[in-house]
């Protein structure tokens, strides 16, 4: 038999019924037709189009903007429409960053924007020797005019940033507000900020500067896109180019060697050993000063007397290993080793073990491939796509600067829409999956997806895109049939007279084991009228009330857990036409929890 039919997908949406297979075919019948298994009928009433315009949460652009002293991150966050009202701290438009819910309109209201905030980043100190400068933000322009989204937008660039440990820029460098304006279909062109100001020539950044501009508003109806067309080189968001008076800006810091330790121990106590001592680089060079030069570790003889008794040994120093590559301190160095310790009156060795020279090999910047082109945000009537890279190795020594631009956008899917297109598109529905049961019941599904997205002014999606239904195969053996218990007695009717209701209940007494047929669908409680009769037109029709609560009764028990209860009182009855009082006149409680009980001990008397 058919089931009951289901409830409705959504206002206006699809509900369906389906049916189980009583029996299979044997091996010369016919297999049952599977789209007779399920039906689908359409919905139909007056839905409720309310919808409400509201910011979406921050995300992530990118991380910070130095890996030591001060940086910042940019946060972004997007207009969206959704059909959850918002809670009264929401729609406050006296929060710190203004109300989250800005208006209400319906399901085909304009709702898009986007704000962008900088963050600050947890400080790592540098080595740099300058003085601490806080950013600062520029003056906010004027308010614009309301947009056909009802918003006004003000903006602001970064005037100084921050330097050497300063406090950097925090707060938004767009903000909106609620603007009435009647709807609009108005076409609006992306508009690109200014470029902030150079950032200061700092080692973090390889002595190069970088300036960075943002997306104010992207194109709507239609409107021109941001970036060049596709035949020409990206437009850039961030733009990086090498400083020219960087030593002049950072000071110069001569490399500095640390004082020599102790020497060491006599390798040999006569006939001449050796000892060694070394030393470190205690201050890297920066700012074009001088590198270190010298050696970090020292050999002597010592104990040269003479020893009597067996034939001597000279000492031996073995060959020099080759120069290691330049540092990042513009230094190399090489080493060796004692091949032969002296022995008796052998002569000792004599020399350095470790030497140190400055270097200076060009290194040129070293940038990232571009990552592939992003998907481009609209499938038609001119979207963007944006496609980045990354510095891997700062320029030294004079090295060749970073090529500018480390972020590209440019226009898309320029292509007018046409009707077939703005639409969403759903493919058809795939072949039903194996049962998941080897036998018993179990279930399958089938899935299908969007082969178009909504572009422009065209309709969404509706409708899922994975169904699952039951299937059963051969039973399993031994099983435990479903079985439902016998209905309980009526209730009392919610009335005494002018019609009330009453109710019986029924439960699963026996659940099917697995593999076994499920339950089928019964109801579990029944509802029928009682008391329909009018009630007298002369009686007052009164409603029942119970009495305050009396107090907690004394615990059952003093320790580990007991119960307590209390009770009611009806206060004013109800008369024949009126409701009783809802609720229970007695409710108990768990007491005494926590309070653990002591050992017992019984009275003894003395000897």
């Amino acid at each position: 038999e058919w089931s009951d039919w289901g409830d409705c997908s959504e206002c206006n949406g699809q509900r369906y019924r389906q049916r189980a297979i009583m029996h299979l075919q044997n091996e010369c019948g016919r297999k049952c037709d599977m789209e007779s298994a399920k039906e689908t009928m359409n919905c139909t009433g007056v839905c409720e189009t309310e919808s409400y315009c509201r910011w979406s949460d921050w995300e992530d652009l990118g991380g910070c903007t130095a890996t030591c002293g001060t940086s910042v991150r940019l946060q972004q966050r997007r207009m969206e429409l959704t059909k959850i009202n918002g809670t009264e701290e929401e729609w406050n438009v006296t929060a710190l960053d203004g109300p989250t819910y800005l208006f209400v309109g319906d399901s085909d209201t304009v709702c898009s924007g986007e704000q962008t905030a900088t963050i600050q980043c947890a400080l790592t100190n540098c080595d740099e020797d300058c003085q601490p400068l806080n950013c600062r933000f520029g003056q906010w322009s004027e308010w614009g005019e309301p947009s056909c989204t009802q918003l006004c937008t003000r903006d602001r660039v970064i005037a100084r940033r921050s330097e050497c440990g300063g406090k950097p820029c925090e707060g938004a460098q767009t903000e909106t507000k609620y603007c009435h304006r009647e709807s609009c279909t108005q076409v609006t062109d992306c508009a690109i900020g200014q470029w902030d100001d150079w950032s200061s020539c700092q080692k973090t950044t390889g002595w190069q500067r970088i300036r960075q501009r943002l997306i104010l508003a992207e194109a709507q109806n239609g409107g021109a896109p941001c970036g060049n067309p596709a035949n020409m080189p990206g437009l850039a968001l961030e733009e990086i180019e090498p400083c020219d008076d960087f030593e002049s800006v950072y000071a110069l810091q001569n490399c500095l060697l640390s004082q020599w330790v102790s020497w060491t121990e006599c390798t040999a106590l006569c006939g001449g050993g050796t000892k060694h001592r070394s030393r470190t680089i205690s201050t890297p060079s920066s700012g074009g000063g001088n590198p270190c030069k010298g050696s970090l570790e020292e050999l002597t003889r010592c104990n040269w007397q003479r020893c009597s008794g067996a034939s001597e040994k000279n000492c031996i120093l073995a060959p020099w290993d080759e120069w290691t590559h330049c540092d990042s301190h513009d230094q190399r160095e090489r080493a060796r080793k004692v091949a032969q310790e002296p022995s008796k009156d052998g002569r000792p060795c004599n020399g350095t073990l470790r030497e140190l020279v400055p270097c200076s090999i060009a290194v040129d910047c070293v940038q990232s491939p571009w990552t592939e082109w992003d998907q481009c945000d609209k499938s038609c009537d001119g979207g963007q796509r944006q496609r980045q890279r990354q510095v891997v190795m700062n320029p030294r020594n004079g090295g060749m600067p970073c090529q500018p631009g480390l972020v590209e956008t440019e226009g898309c899917n320029i292509e007018p829409c046409s009707d077939e297109e703005v639409n969403c598109k759903i493919s058809q529905w795939n072949m039903w999956s194996d049962c998941s049961a080897s036998c018993g019941p179990g279930f399958q599904e089938r899935k299908r997806k969007i082969t178009s997205r909504l572009s422009h002014c065209g309709t969404g999606c509706i409708g899922n895109l994975t169904e699952v239904q039951g299937c059963i195969k051969e039973e399993c053996g031994n099983c435990a049939k479903c079985a439902w218990t016998e209905w309980k007695e009526w209730s009392d009717c919610t009335r005494h007279c002018g019609g009330g209701q009453k109710h019986r209940l029924r439960n699963i007494s026996v659940w099917p084991t697995q593999g076994c047929p499920p339950c089928q669908p019964l109801p579990k409680m029944w509802v029928e009228p009682c008391n329909t009769a009018p009630c007298p037109t002369d009686e007052l029709c009164v409603d029942g009330v119970w009495d305050g609560w009396d107090d907690w009764d004394v615990c059952s028990t003093s320790c580990e857990g007991g119960m307590r209860a209390r009770t009611r009182k009806v206060l004013r009855s109800a008369t024949s036409c009126g409701q009783e009082p809802a609720g229970d006149s007695r409710e108990e409680e768990e007491c005494n929890l926590g309070i653990p009980c002591k050992a017992s001990q019984d009275c003894v008397l003395s000897s």
